[in-house]
């Protein structure tokens, strides 16, 4: 059982890292597709509940990096998603980057 566990988190750890992967290397656009794509990444992120992933460290860093696509998303969304809270969240994009860093060298 202890080993059913352990192979679970693993499996989550690679969801994780797949997922932050592919939203930070999501192309800075306003186009439909990209931010549909977008708010499935980041619903799947939420869903996850074996490890804790860095979510305001991603939506800091997307917020930097990626302005168009963050505001695109954001308009898109409204206030009536659930995944509005999300683009609430600020903070210091270099501290941001580098928790988000560290916690993809872990997994």
């Amino acid at each position: 059982m202890k080993e059913s566990y352990t192979d679970l988190t693993e499996e989550k750890k690679k969801e994780v890292k797949r997922l932050i992967e592919s939203i930070m290397n999501m192309p800075d656009t306003d186009d439909l597709p990209t931010i549909r794509q977008l708010a499935v990444y980041l619903h799947r992120l939420l869903r996850v509940r074996v490890v804790i992933p860095p979510t305001s460290e991603v939506m800091i860093s997307l917020q930097a990096e990626k302005p168009t696509l963050y505001h695109s998303t954001r308009l898109a969304l409204g206030d009536r998603s659930h995944l509005d809270i999300l683009f609430k969240i600020q903070g210091d994009r270099k501290l941001a980057r580098e928790r988000l860093h560290q916690f993809l060298q872990s997994l």
